[in-house]
């Protein structure tokens, strides 16, 4: 993340309202809120907006850059990874917005149903997801809520979304602990979705080749 964006949130500067937004289509929701594709009113780009409802609690301004989605974009800044361009707080609703994706992953996937992947296109997805873990593991996070859903394509490139679930863990610490135990455990062992990134990551290279190549292949 730029040193300009830190210093906005860091000074409470959110620069455009989100009256300076088109809101153009609604791209998902979810029991906190939703996601909104929108358009800058003023250079026409367009951009992905998460809306945070009112019942988060969103008191001030200090309170909403300390959010750990904030926190976790604020910390992380790769290019396989979502970039958070600006925050927006306007009568106790947070907006997060972000760079915008053409799809899904799983949207991805659905739609080449007939049209299988070809062995180069796994490779890429596979290798920039498994770079973007690695850095976020490097940095003291995990995701802990990796799946085709989450994981973000336009053309060639692939970026990990949605931090709402990552966590900052300590190598010394209690969570990271628990988080090698849970490597070392078989991997069904786990928390309902809040698996081992390594366990995910694969699972979800696995999808990609089992759904459309349905045969054995080697990422490496």
């Amino acid at each position: 993340m730029s040193l300009k964006i830190l210093k906005s949130m860091a000074n409470g500067y959110q620069g455009k309202g989100i009256n300076d937004y088109e809101l153009l289509e609604e791209l998902d929701h979810f029991s906190s809120g939703r996601v909104w594709k929108a358009a800058d009113k003023h250079s026409g780009d367009v951009f992905a907006i998460k809306e945070l409802k009112r019942d988060w609690g969103l008191t001030s301004w200090k309170y909403s850059i300390h959010l750990r989605e904030v926190k976790t974009h604020r910390d992380l800044n790769h290019p396989n990874i979502m970039r958070l361009k600006q925050l927006i707080k306007e009568n106790d609703v947070l907006y997060l917005v972000m760079e915008c994706m053409d799809m899904t992953l799983k949207q991805l996937m659905d739609n080449r149903e007939k049209k299988p992947f070809d062995n180069n296109e796994v490779r890429s997805i596979a290798r920039q997801l498994f770079q973007a873990l690695a850095y976020m593991h490097k940095t003291g996070y995990f995701h802990r809520d990796l799946k085709p859903h989450n994981i973000l394509v336009s053309k060639d490139v692939v970026k990990i979304a949605d931090l709402c679930s990552a966590r900052e863990v300590s190598r010394t610490g209690e969570d990271w602990y628990t988080v090698t135990t849970q490597i070392l455990h078989d991997p069904n062992y786990g928390f309902g979705d809040q698996r081992v990134d390594g366990v995910d990551s694969g699972k979800n290279a696995r999808k990609i080749e089992k759904k459309i190549r349905k045969e054995r292949f080697d990422l490496c």
